[in-house]
């Protein structure tokens, strides 16, 4: 019996075996009710049997799109077949895809599948309502092993903030398992509680954090000292959010070795939906990225 609808390499590339397949599958999942206009919203669409210049036209605004036009695949020459498997491999893989694997599975250039991975990581974010009842909050700091650097390295790692590793601060809420992740300048208080403000309900719902004294002035806070080794006590923890810090970090020394401060958010933004949309099926996931 298949866990969560869950389908199989050999099942996808049944489902997609030309590129006509891939599409269909795609404007379905755009548009389930019928074509529609990218601009207007109307389904007065014309279809055009030539496809030239695009397969469809709004009869009100006169525009002419695709199932691509104003989504992650816009003006991509890529087929429909490469996109659908690769947010297939995507989602896969519970600890990251790297863009150089992905070129060799599916047949593209690793530029090509460089921009694509960024692609899809970009439609994630912050979209969602505040969290509620329960919710776990810690920092990390991201970044390589100090003690696998080169001494000149280390030198210029001390002068910098954090020893130059990126800091990220992190929410979950434990009912739902929803977590949001955001990188972050500095651990100061006021930069703490404002990311805290913008995701977690001020009142109703209970913090739970480590010993650290950047969370004492929220209010319904409780918290653990790990420096002595509380890391429960009755239903407080923060072992729920350290979850989301394992994979991250596995996908970091596992995966992609390293990643730029500049794209850090979306891989953030990616580790967060893995962890959101884990009870989703196979196709349900695929479907939520279109």
């Amino acid at each position: 019996m298949k866990v969560r609808n869950q389908l199989s390499l050999i099942e996808i590339m049944e489902m997609f075996p030309n590129d006509e397949t891939a599409e269909k599958w795609f404007i379905e999942s755009r548009w389930p009710d019928g074509v529609c206009c990218c601009r207007c919203g109307s389904d007065y669409v014309q279809v055009r049997p030539t496809r030239k210049p695009q397969p469809y036209r709004c009869r009100d605004c006169r525009k002419d799109f695709s199932v691509k036009t104003d989504t992650l695949m816009h003006s991509s020459p890529l087929s429909y077949r490469v996109w659908a498997i690769a947010i297939y491999l995507f989602g896969a893989n519970p600890t990251g895809l790297s863009s150089g694997q992905l070129a060799k599975l599916v047949g593209i250039t690793r530029k090509s599948a460089w921009h694509l991975l960024h692609r899809i990581r970009e439609n994630y974010g912050d979209k969602e309502h505040l969290l509620t009842g329960t919710v776990e909050a810690d920092e990390c700091y991201v970044g390589g092993r100090f003690r696998s650097l080169h001494a000149a390295q280390r030198r210029e790692s001390r002068l910098q903030p954090h020893w130059g590793r990126m800091v990220v601060i992190g929410v979950r809420e434990r009912e739902s398992r929803i977590c949001r992740a955001r990188l972050i300048q500095n651990t100061t208080e006021d930069t703490i509680l404002n990311f805290i403000a913008r995701n977690v309900q001020p009142f109703t719902a209970r913090l739970y954090t480590d010993g650290s004294a950047l969370y004492e002035h929220w209010p319904n806070q409780k918290s653990v000292c790990q420096l002595r080794g509380e890391y429960v006590r009755g239903d407080v923890s923060t072992n729920g959010i350290e979850s989301l810090w394992a994979g991250l970090k596995r996908a970091w020394h596992g995966t992609y070795h390293s990643w730029s401060r500049k794209h850090c958010q979306r891989y953030l933004n990616e580790y967060c939906v893995r962890l959101n949309q884990r009870a989703l099926g196979t196709l349900d996931a695929m479907g939520a990225i279109v």
